[in-house]
């Protein structure tokens, strides 16, 4: 895994596409800089749509980078967590 979100985020996107990621994600440059600087403090919203434009599962965002720490609840990571496909 890749040592810190904004370099996740930039092996998943283009570089044209990370440069408009906060309009993407409609939130404010000053809100996904402190998001990448401390994604603890991401809320499940703004997870679910970094995961959506990323096509990974939200659970790898919260489980890998501690995104959302801050602000998801246990009930709504156990939402994510059996949201994922089941491993054989």
């Amino acid at each position: 895994m890749t040592d810190s979100l904004e370099q996740f985020i930039k092996s998943k996107l283009t570089a044209e596409q990370f440069d408009k990621l906060a309009t993407l994600l409609q939130i404010t440059q000053t809100k996904l800089t402190r998001i990448l600087n401390k994604p603890t403090e991401a809320t499940l919203a703004q997870v679910l749509d970094l995961a959506a434009l990323l096509r990974v599962e939200a659970s790898t965002l919260v489980h890998h980078f501690d995104m959302g720490f801050d602000n998801i609840t246990l009930s709504q990571n156990v939402e994510l967590i059996e949201k994922r496909p089941k491993v054989a």
